[in-house]
């Protein structure tokens, strides 16, 4: 899944293919844990993510919720 020049900010997409982009480096399953962690870590963010329906199983991001990671953590890759 290829997004660049502002366009995680347009759409929804799994967890996954979120904690990819952050951590392309890692396994599937290192990376998402990476991305929960950062998630935890950042001020107010994971109150903000609750907000709009969000709990740690979820799978799919609405693009509300990745709107919030991305402008938060900054944009992967």
């Amino acid at each position: 899944m290829e997004y660049g020049n502002g366009n995680w900010l347009l759409r929804g997409c799994s967890k996954a293919d979120l904690a990819r982009a952050y951590s392309p480096d890692v396994g599937d399953r290192a990376a998402r844990h990476n991305l929960s962690l950062w998630i935890s870590m950042y001020p107010g963010l994971l109150p903000r993510l609750q907000a709009t329906g969000w709990n740690k199983r979820m799978k799919l991001l609405t693009p509300n919720q990745v709107r919030l990671i991305v402008e938060a953590l900054g944009e992967p890759g």
